[in-house]
């Protein structure tokens, strides 16, 4: 699964999945999402590598850490990708042109 770290790698996503600039109508192209997590921040940890090791760092008693919310792209069912949420937030509120970058 592709871990989406720049807005480069998104944009590249997309275009891969098939997805017009605007994301109208993901569904035509087999896409859903699941969202992760349980604090919304882009500076600690996250994604399914962290969900695993938290889930077994608790099976075993140890502290876990608060998981950053974060997004998992999935096309027809198999999951293909996934971003931290507050970061897609802030490529959104970006201003400029969303080829660059």
């Amino acid at each position: 699964m592709k871990v989406i770290s720049t807005r480069k790698d998104f944009i590249e996503l997309r275009k891969k999945l098939g997805l017009r600039t605007s994301w109208h109508e993901p569904d035509e192209q087999g896409i859903t999402v699941q969202i992760y997590g349980t604090v919304l921040d882009n500076a600690g940890f996250w994604g399914t590598v962290q969900v695993v090791e938290n889930y077994f760092s608790e099976i075993h008693g140890r502290q876990s850490v608060k998981v950053e919310q974060f997004v998992v792209f999935y096309k027809n069912g198999k999951a293909v990708a996934e971003a931290n949420l507050a970061t897609l937030f802030a490529w959104a509120s970006q201003e400029g042109d969303d080829e660059k970058d």
